[in-house]
């Protein structure tokens, strides 16, 4: 299978993660806006999210985040698209 990526906006910005979310040793990458895309921040691969896209989704958006951003997150978490 190969690398897909998915994306979603919350505060205006846009959030992005791709992997190949079939394989359980896959870097997970982000990217934010337009930036450069970069290796998870704590180097987790695809299991560690249980190879699903929504939950590396989540954590990206939300690092850095206090608990009253959870349900601006949620809503952009299920508002993700397939960006490929």
């Amino acid at each position: 299978m190969a690398v897909e990526t998915y994306e979603t906006v919350c505060w205006g910005q846009t959030y992005r993660v791709r992997a190949n979310w079939a394989q359980a040793s896959s870097p997970v990458e982000v990217q934010y806006e337009d930036g450069d895309w970069m290796g998870d921040p704590h180097g987790r691969q695809v299991a560690d999210f249980r190879h699903w896209p929504e939950r590396a989704m989540r954590d990206w958006i939300a690092a850095g985040e206090d608990d009253s951003a959870t349900d601006d997150i949620d809503e952009a978490v299920a508002r993700m698209t397939a960006a490929d």
